[in-house]
């Protein structure tokens, strides 16, 4: 809708604040929650989406059924996520983080591992792919969800322009129909 021309860069996900503060990238468009630490580095449009943690183990796993059964577990993470975070504020809880989720998901099938605490719309895919393993506990992640970062005090005008253009998107139905189209709704 703003006629910008993106350059797509793929890259770990606890690299992209500091690939935006030296100029590596211009904007970061990876599922980014505003955090108070977040906000010391860079500057994010209005919230874009919303979204849940969840947990998942092994199917055969009958030992958890609720985030306390995490006390004293190994819990793997995306590094650099809301999820470490969720998974650090379990009691005694070994945090596993990790840059690929891919990893993770390795080392919870091969039983290094007790459970991951995922993205929910993240957890989906890997879910479908891996049959064997089964979501066992979802809570709010704690965020005001998902937005644009961007360079602190860089992009105030182009931020302003990706509000406005979000606010029509969600009036005018295009937003509903893309969060249907992608099965996020």
């Amino acid at each position: 809708d703003l006629n910008i021309s993106l350059n797509w860069v793929e890259m770990n996900f606890d690299g992209l604040i500091p690939a935006l503060k030296t100029g590596k990238i211009d904007m970061i468009a990876s599922a980014m929650s505003v955090t108070e630490e977040r906000k010391k580095n860079a500057d994010f449009s209005n919230t874009y989406y919303m979204t849940k943690n969840l947990y998942i183990k092994r199917k055969d796993d009958t030992s958890l059924t609720t985030k306390d059964d995490l006390a004293n577990k190994k819990i793997g993470v995306q590094l650099g996520t809301l999820q470490e975070n969720a998974a650090k504020n379990i009691k005694n809880a070994i945090v596993e983080a990790n840059a690929d989720l891919n990893v993770a998901i390795l080392a919870l099938k091969n039983k290094k591992i007790d459970a991951i605490i995922l993205d929910k719309d993240v957890a989906k895919g890997y879910l479908e792919q891996n049959t064997d393993l089964s979501s066992f506990f979802e809570e709010d992640d704690g965020s005001s969800g998902f937005s644009f970062a961007f360079d602190k005090d860089k992009q105030k005008e182009l931020i302003e322009k990706i509000n406005q253009t979000l606010e029509k998107l969600k009036q005018n139905g295009i937003y509903e129909n893309l969060l249907i189209k992608y099965q996020l709704k």
